[in-house]
């Protein structure tokens, strides 16, 4: 009580006493202050650093990635986009072979060797592209390119979409498992004629169209179609094998014979023309889609008669709409066109199964 009647009298000793108080207090403050909120922005600005470094690391690590990505990729690419243009070529040929009345007889090895030799080529050289992918993308490498997992996505629907033919047996009767299927065939091959090829015999023909520069650590490459051909036509080759089962489904094939291989192929033709065109286009914003046939010049190169009656008009038209089908199904995130239904088209009750069994 006696210092504070000192200091609230009006007097030079009260005023010093404040000052020196004063003056001891501002420092421990001061120092108590700093403590408290010193060390929190010390351990904000160690948490900003850490996450700035953090992130350049990682943008670092991207750009790196990017650009292997790119150095690898970018020629599958441009090996994908060749394929799927002969391979569309060669579908189209194939109708207008029928058109001409040279099917069946250009599907025979004794009558044109070479045309069925690259037929083989370039209808499975896409599917072998899509082994080549798989090979080398990551799903960190998907993330980055939006447009490469699309590519990477539609190839593989193209290598699934031969081991599918039930799916394209709608409204069809198909029974190709039949227990006397050898003899029934050749009398109605529509309905017991293999029309489709399972997963593990198409993944081995791709991978026979595979081989190294040089052994054993050459870079992977498709084989040209001449080497193909020479091992194609070899009996007990290694290409010969892995296309036995392959070549017994298009030997002696006609669209009208064979509806469901046609409708397979009729919807790879909708993949490679919508590959084909989203190169042509231009901009960054461009995103690849799989897209129906609105051209009547696209749908009438595959038609396959000059002249059709009308079922054989129907089941050209219906090879479009099963194909479109199926797209809208299984690839919807790709599709451009109109959205699958479930019982809009509804298959025979055989399309429930969706692989082949040869």
């Amino acid at each position: 009580m006696h210092w504070i009647r000192i200091l609230e009298k009006p007097n030079p000793i009260g005023a010093f006493v404040v000052g020196v108080l004063a003056g001891i207090a501002a420092p421990l403050w001061k120092g108590l202050l700093d403590f408290i909120f010193g060390g929190r922005l010390k351990e904000k600005q160690a948490r900003l650093d850490y996450e700035l470094k953090k992130k350049q690391s990682r943008l670092e690590y991207e750009n790196e990635a990017r650009k292997r990505l790119y150095s690898e990729f970018e020629p599958l690419i441009f090996e994908l986009l060749e394929t799927a243009a002969e391979a569309l070529a060669r579908i189209r040929s194939l109708a207008w072979a029928a058109r001409d009345g040279d099917l069946p007889q250009w599907l025979s090895m004794s009558r044109n060797q070479y045309y069925c030799a690259s037929t083989m080529y370039y209808l499975l050289a896409p599917v072998a592209v899509y082994k080549l992918m798989r090979r080398r993308l990551t799903v960190i490498d998907m993330n980055m390119d939006q447009n490469i997992a699309r590519r990477y996505q539609i190839a593989k629907q193209l290598a699934t979409s031969f081991s599918h033919p039930f799916d394209f047996a709608r409204r069809l009767d198909y029974e190709p498992h039949n227990e006397d299927w050898k003899t029934l065939r050749i009398e109605d091959q529509a309905k017991y004629w293999q029309q489709g090829v399972s997963s593990g015999r198409v993944d081995a023909a791709a991978e026979s169209l595979i081989v190294r520069d040089h052994e054993p650590d050459g870079a992977l490459r498709i084989r040209s179609i001449g080497d193909f051909e020479s091992e194609f036509v070899k009996p007990g080759s290694v290409v010969a094998k892995a296309f036995a089962i392959v070549w017994d489904v298009f030997n002696g094939f006609h669209p009208a014979t064979r509806p469901v291989l046609w409708r397979m192929l009729v919807t790879q033709a909708h993949i490679y023309g919508s590959i084909i065109q989203f190169h042509k286009e231009s901009g960054a914003d461009r995103n690849l889609t799989v897209t129906p046939m609105a051209k009547e010049e696209d749908r009438e190169s595959l038609y396959w008669k000059k002249s059709p009656s009308a079922d054989e008009q129907k089941a050209m038209s219906d090879a479009f709409t099963v194909a479109e089908t199926y797209l809208a199904e299984n690839i919807a995130t790709l599709w451009a066109g109109a959205a699958y239904k479930p019982g809009h088209d509804t298959a025979n009750s055989a399309s429930k199964s969706s692989a082949a069994k040869a």
